[in-house]
């Protein structure tokens, strides 16, 4: 197309897309969307990303029917470590199956015995006949699951403002929102103005 005749960058569609929205008119972005694999995310970011339901479609991986025992064919569930557990931090324990208090321990090990007990505990109840879309309900908000996710342009405009970083959102949906945008902008470079103005 032709040079934008408003002086803006781009073409005159990049200044009708610009006037559109500036207008108020931003319901014509939803004819837009887009398709996402997401993977190895935690079900806690699951539980903040499907609160986005206008304009959002989900399709999550299953715990009722991916078994996620030591024994079976995924070897267990993954999980996502929050970055504030990484960090150098510890902490007086107290041993509850012995009664005993512990000396101090990093955070990332505590996190790490805290994901195999309730692996650990997954399994035995596997193993005493409990169906997995029960023993699931032991699995902790930490299990990393996968999802397909499609959002229209004006959804994930309004995802973005509420969850990009400086918005007191927590971390791994704010690397997640960052991630989308980036995705986004590399296929439509055109759209980098929304992001940016949200």
């Amino acid at each position: 197309g032709s040079k934008a005749s408003d002086g803006g960058a781009g073409t005159d569609a990049d200044r009708l897309f610009r006037h559109i929205v500036r207008s108020g008119h931003s319901s014509t972005l939803e004819h837009l969307s887009f398709t996402f694999a997401i993977e190895g995310v935690s079900r806690a970011l699951l539980a903040q990303l499907t609160r986005h339901r206008v304009g959002f479609s989900f399709s999550v991986q299953s715990q009722r029917y991916v078994r996620m025992g030591s024994d079976d064919k995924i070897g267990g569930f993954d999980y996502v470590v929050p970055t504030t557990v990484t960090e150098d931090k510890t902490a007086d324990m107290y041993d509850f199956v012995y009664g005993a208090p512990m000396e101090d321990r990093p955070s990332p090990e505590i996190f790490a015995e805290a994901m195999a007990i309730a692996q650990q505990t997954y399994d035995k109840l596997r193993e005493a006949g409990v169906p997995a879309e029960d023993a699931r309900a032991v699995l902790p908000q930490a299990a990393a699951t996968n999802l397909v996710m499609t959002a229209n342009l004006t959804a994930l405009l309004s995802f973005y403002s509420k969850r990009k970083k400086g918005r007191g959102a927590q971390a791994e949906i704010t690397e997640l929102a960052e991630a989308l945008r980036r995705e986004v902008v590399d296929v439509e470079p055109w759209t980098a103005q929304f992001f940016e103005e949200v």
